[in-house]
């Protein structure tokens, strides 16, 4: 059972192109720098 559910989940892996990369990558940034400045504010709170 467990080896018939990693085999789907190989066989859905899929490879993305480098344009889709670099937009998932900005995406990362982005949220990295959203939760700085939520734990900044966060911490102003107190």
């Amino acid at each position: 059972m467990l080896f018939k559910f990693l085999r789907v989940k190989q066989e859905q892996k899929q490879d993305f192109t480098e344009k889709e990369k670099v937009a998932m990558m900005k995406q990362i940034e982005f949220l990295k720098d959203i939760s700085q400045d939520l734990q900044t504010i966060r911490f102003m709170a107190y």
